[in-house]
């Protein structure tokens, strides 16, 4: 008796081990499954692509030590005579002299069709830090020719700048959409002075041009859009290569709690993924919405999934200060060419269209309305309500009370959190 009870008893051990096997090489299985993502093929690149030219351009720029102006300086000097020397016009004017080729090949490239490469494998930062840099150097022309008092000249070298940011992001991702953000504020920055020297015929083709670069730049929207298929594609290259490790939560995420780790090593490729899309997806949802919307939290996920598709608020702000900058800038242009044709500013900015303006952009920052606008004395106000998604009436957002006398000397700047409006000629 004991002998069968026994027996009976190795047998229930030896198939529950068989199944507990079984079950744990079936989850084994299962867990690691490949998840099915497809990703659609990246645009092909122009032949030539104008983001190659602008690179070339970029590394044939000999860089002066010392620096002959501010935006490439790391450590400007402070003694006003000092300053005046070293950033002299004939210092300036010799520099880019000894670079005529470079910036030659970069209006070449400002003629081409250009696409950003495919980040989908790997970003490609160097090239951004380069064409960052070229946008610098441009700004030695600018500052020469306002200097020489040749308004005209510094306006369209601003817009040279600003296209080419504009360019090479073009197909990129988030990351494409910001050194964009970065390249157009080098030159955009504080372009007020500059309008207000351009006549009529100048203000004119400025806006006219600067309306085309808008109307083409990339958007945050699309930004999001390629950003998907790029988080997707690493995600599916992570999954495949074995020295990724990425279900070691400790190589993947900084300063994984213990409910981390265990949900990692607990969670499918399929279900990391699945989770991965939705958040991307939810992001691109997001990315619609108006300014002043609040935005629905995105779904949740696992801590790898969660990582890879944060909220980027901060990102979105840029996108939109981005495009308030430009867009106060193209109205001022319109504004100048018209107060120079009538005698008088416009009542209302529709009058600007479609004489000077094809339509009067939308504000960044609000919920589809127009910037706002109001005749003062001689001359205007022209705002978009900016960051806090408050109209202030036209009351610029200024300095924290904290920002240093040297910070001050310049506009004040535009953040995610400022208090305020933008105001054209009063921020930046």
């Amino acid at each position: 008796m004991k002998k069968k009870l026994l027996g009976k008893k190795l047998w229930i051990s030896t198939f529950a081990a068989m199944a507990i096997l079984g079950a744990t090489s079936l989850w084994r299985t299962n867990i690691n499954a490949d998840p099915q993502i497809v990703i659609p093929p990246y645009p092909t690149a122009p032949k030539p692509n104008g983001f190659d030219v602008y690179q070339k351009a970029a590394k044939m720029i000999v860089q002066t030590r010392p620096y002959v102006d501010s935006p490439s300086d790391p450590s400007p000097p402070t003694d006003p005579k000092v300053l005046a020397q070293q950033y002299s016009l004939a210092r300036k004017t010799a520099w880019l002299q000894k670079n005529a080729a470079g910036f030659a090949l970069m209006q070449t490239a400002l003629k081409m069709k250009c696409l950003a490469p495919s980040s989908r494998a790997n970003a490609p930062f160097s090239s951004y830090a380069a064409l960052r840099q070229l946008a610098r150097d441009k700004s030695v022309e600018r500052h020469a020719f306002e200097m020489r008092g040749d308004w005209n000249g510094a306006v369209q070298s601003q817009l040279d700048t600003v296209q080419m940011g504009n360019d090479m992001a073009r197909g990129g991702s988030l990351i494409s959409g910001l050194v964009a953000i970065a390249i157009g504020a080098i030159g955009r920055n504080d372009p007020w002075k500059n309008v207000e020297g351009l006549n009529a015929t100048q203000a004119r083709a400025a806006a006219k041009r600067l309306e085309a670069i808008f109307n083409r730049r990339i958007t945050y929207l699309e930004a999001m859009k390629e950003e998907k298929w790029q988080s997707l594609s690493l995600l599916k290259t992570g999954f495949a290569d074995p020295d990724v490790g990425w279900r070691d939560a400790g190589k993947l995420l900084d300063n994984p709690s213990v409910l981390d780790r265990i949900k990692v090593f607990a969670t499918s490729k399929r279900a990391i993924a699945s989770n991965a899309t939705r958040r991307l997806d939810a992001r691109i949802a997001n990315a619609q919405l108006p300014y002043t919307t609040p935005l629905p939290p995105l779904p949740s996920g696992d801590p790898i999934s969660e990582m890879m598709a944060p909220g980027f608020s901060k990102a979105r702000a840029g996108f939109a200060r981005d495009d308030a900058g430009n867009a106060l800038w193209l109205v001022a242009l319109a504004l100048r060419a018209y107060r120079l044709e009538h005698k008088t500013y416009p009542p209302k900015l529709g009058a600007l269209v479609p004489n000077y303006l094809q339509q009067v952009p939308a504000d960044p920052f609000g919920g589809g309305e127009e910037l706002r606008y109001k005749i003062a004395g001689a001359s205007y106000v022209l705002w978009s309500i900016g960051p806090d998604g408050i109209n202030n009436g036209g009351k610029p957002i200024s300095w924290r009370k904290n920002a240093s006398a040297e910070v001050r000397k310049k506009l004040p700047s535009v953040g995610i959190d400022s208090v305020g409006d933008y105001v054209a000629g009063k921020n930046r």
